[in-house]
């Protein structure tokens, strides 16, 4: 038996190379590179175009923001 996933957005998942706008913590925009599971829900992996200092402080340069459906929106004319 395979395990269930949920998706909170009205969207569907953006696709791999999707531009993506965070709507919290001051993240800014980003690409959409890869996808994860936790507890049960889908989340994003993303790039994050420029992220601030401290994100940088805390996880390290280069590492990816983890976003759930409801902590993003599309970026209007971007993405694959």
């Amino acid at each position: 038996m395979g395990a269930s996933v949920t998706w909170f957005n009205a969207n569907p998942p953006p696709a791999i190379g999707a531009k993506v706008r965070a709507n919290f913590n001051k993240l800014g925009t980003g690409e959409v590179v890869g996808y994860f599971v936790e507890d049960g829900f889908l989340g994003l992996l993303v790039t994050l175009d420029n992220p601030p200092d401290w994100h940088i402080k805390q996880n390290g340069r280069g590492v990816k923001a983890h976003l759930f459906g409801p902590e993003f929106e599309p970026v209007e004319g971007a993405g694959p």
